[in-house]
C-alpha cells in the first residue's frame, strides 16, 4: 500500500526540521540580524507589551524581544515564538532555559492554530515563507 502523501505543512515541517540538524537556525540569525534591529526599531517596543514572533526558529529573536519588552508598568511583557518545527522548537526552549527572560516557545502548524490572543507588536522575518495553507489561518 502506498504511503498517504505528506500534506504542505508536513512538507515545510520536514524541510525546517532539516534545516535546524544541519545548524541553520543559528546562520539564519547571523543572515536576518541587521533586518530584525531595523525591523525592532520601528515596532516601538514597550516595557510590559505582548509580542508575537511568527515563525520564531530557534528563538534567537523570542529572547532578543522578551529582554526588550520584560518588566512594565502593566507587569511582565510576554513574547510567544511560533514555529511550523518541532526541531527548531526544541532548540529554542533548550536556549531558553540558559536565559533569564521568559518566553513561550510552541509548535504550531499554519492550520491547527486555534489560539487567539491579542498581541500589540508581531515579528515575522521569512516566517510565512512557502506555506500554501496561509490564507486559512
Amino acid at each position: 500500500m502506498p504511503e498517504k502523501p505528506l500534506t504542505p505543512d508536513q512538507k515545510l515541517q520536514e524541510e525546517f526540521n532539516r534545516w535546524a540538524e544541519a545548524g541553520e537556525g543559528e546562520k539564519m540569525r547571523h543572515h536576518h540580524l541587521d533586518i530584525t534591529e531595523k525591523t525592532l526599531r520601528l515596532m516601538d517596543l514597550r516595557p510590559g507589551e505582548r509580542v508575537l514572533d511568527l515563525g520564531c526558529g530557534s528563538g534567537w529573536a523570542t529572547r532578543l524581544l522578551a529582554r526588550l519588552v520584560g518588566e512594565g508598568p502593566e507587569g511582565f511583557g510576554q513574547v510567544v515564538g511560533l514555529d511550523v518545527s518541532d526541531e527548531m522548537i526544541r532548540q529554542a526552549r533548550q536556549e531558553q532555559t540558559r536565559g533569564q527572560f521568559r518566553s513561550d516557545i510552541l509548535h504550531v502548524t499554519a492550520g491547527g492554530c486555534v489560539w487567539r490572543p491579542r498581541f500589540r507588536n508581531c515579528r515575522c522575518i521569512g516566517g510565512l515563507r512557502g506555506n500554501g495553507s496561509i490564507g486559512r489561518s
